[in-house]
């Protein structure tokens, strides 16, 4: 076996361990373990959407800044000085 195989169910056992240990479930209802998986899931993506969202934006304005830091202009100048 591989290295990667072997060290496989040791990580997830540690993943599943601090889980469990941060959430104890087995002192919460269904009902109350599938409101708090929704949650937690509910949270997540809405993480992921707000770095997916912002990320384009300050990505174009990081480039901009670069842009006007290394030639001393604006990228929306670019095209005034062709003509």
């Amino acid at each position: 076996m591989s290295e990667v195989q072997q060290k496989s169910p040791r990580s997830f056992g540690r993943l599943y361990t601090m889980y469990y240990f941060h959430f104890p479930f087995v002192m919460l209802t269904t009902t109350e373990t599938m409101l708090l998986h929704a949650f937690l899931l509910m949270f997540t993506l809405l993480v992921a959407y707000g770095i997916y969202a912002y990320l384009p934006s300050s990505i174009m304005f990081a480039i901009s800044r670069a842009y006007y830091y290394v030639f001393g202009m604006d990228i929306s100048t670019i095209n005034t000085y062709s003509k």
